[in-house]
């Protein structure tokens, strides 16, 4: 922690090592049952050559901490309050608790990463030696990325890496695909678009589906893949029923999947975009609230991209759609403008000029995210195929 505050903020300060007791700071905590401790602690160092403290202690009991169970989850927590203290007054010049961003015009989220079910603890509270190395691994990259979204907080007007900048807080390696060198790639979430009207006190959910095959966003899709793929990958074209892969419903396990692709030995791995039936919106999809306290329309995405065995059908590596670092939202979905819902009376009826405005939306969602959730899975791009983080 202290080398990388010295590193990115060394350009605009001079920094003095002071001895200080250490465990002292770290029972103080910010509540009133602790006032005046941290004064107390700072008054017994030299202050002579420095202008202030930048100081840096848990917020609750352990700074870093290992959850589970979380929302059944388990959830590394990274949890600290950096404050800069006037060294003569002992005034806080400013302060900040830790947090976590990895989109940019988004809020800050509160620093916890999910992690895997291999996580997971027992009724001792035991964690493996193997998953106790994997864990300090985990935190050195959250305290990365945590420390420069809190420095960002202060405003110290020096540069810092960008909003969600892969460098920070990069993808873990995926062992899974690293066999995977020919693929063949299908879409199946561009044959219809769903319009959701939220239910009322008197009213029920109302959804209607609009065909859109012929809009060609599957073929973009394919098109916008195979341009992220980098060279590592050969595509190849292997015939599938688009039709009957959009219909069916599929299940990830670690296991198996219900798929409806043949099976192969002309590639290694399908590459797959379907739906995510999961959602209420599932592939491409408008949401509208039109009542005397709202009135907007939502475009959303939702959608998995699927890494399947072409030998045996089984799933090699899934990933929920999530965007780049430049949304503001974390997963595809977009504000449109009202004049692209349909009349009530017709709903099944697009009006005129919307089909562009939604198609062209449509697909800034999907390049984004398809770069970002390829990248998550752990598939090599070509560079400068992503949008710059």
């Amino acid at each position: 922690m202290t080398a990388t505050l010295k590193k990115y903020l060394g350009g605009k300060f001079t920094f003095v090592d002071l001895p200080y007791d250490r465990a002292k700071l770290a029972a103080f905590r910010p509540t009133m049952w602790h006032a005046g401790e941290l004064t107390r602690l700072l008054k017994t160092l030299p202050n002579a050559d420095v202008d202030a403290f930048l100081v840096v202690y848990p917020q609750v009991e352990s700074g870093i901490q290992l959850e589970s169970g979380h929302f059944n989850q388990n959830v590394l927590w990274v949890r600290y309050v950096m404050e800069l203290i006037d060294s003569h007054t002992y005034k806080t010049i400013a302060s900040s608790t830790s947090r976590y961003q990895i989109h940019e015009g988004g809020m800050p989220e509160f620093p916890g990463r999910v992690l895997g079910d291999e996580f997971k603890l027992d009724d001792k509270l035991t964690v493996s030696p193997e998953n106790l190395e994997k864990l300090r691994a985990l935190t050195d990259a959250m305290l990365e990325v945590t420390l420069t979204e809190t420095v960002r907080s202060l405003q110290f007007g020096v540069a810092l890496p960008p909003v969600g900048d892969h460098s920070l807080l990069p993808a873990p390696p995926v062992k899974s695909t690293e066999g995977v060198k020919t693929i063949a790639i299908a879409s199946a979430i561009g044959d219809r678009l769903l319009l959701h009207v939220p239910g009322g006190t008197f009213t029920k959910d109302t959804d209607v589906k609009i065909p859109i095959a012929d809009w060609g966003l599957d073929a973009d899709v394919e098109a916008a893949i195979r341009g992220l793929l980098s060279k590592d990958y050969a595509v190849k074209d292997v015939p599938v029923d688009r039709a009957a892969l959009a219909q069916k419903w599929w299940v990830m396990n670690g296991k198996e999947a219900t798929v409806a692709v043949p099976q192969t030995q002309d590639v290694d791995a399908y590459l797959l975009v379907v739906k995510d039936e999961r959602k209420i919106l599932s592939g491409l999809g408008l949401w509208h609230d039109g009542n005397w306290v709202s009135d907007w329309t939502y475009l959303a995405a939702n959608y998995l991209v699927l890494l399947v065995d072409a030998h045996t059908l089984k799933p090699i590596i899934g990933r929920v759609a999530v965007m780049s670092s430049k949304s503001a939202s974390g997963f595809p979905s977009e504000k449109l403008p009202n004049g692209v819902w349909p009349n009530a009376k017709s709903l099944d009826t697009l009006p005129p000029g919307a089909k562009p405005v939604i198609r062209d939306a449509a697909m800034h969602l999907l390049k984004d995210s398809l770069g970002e959730t390829l990248y998550q899975m752990g598939m090599k791009l070509e560079d400068g195929a992503m949008p710059a983080a």
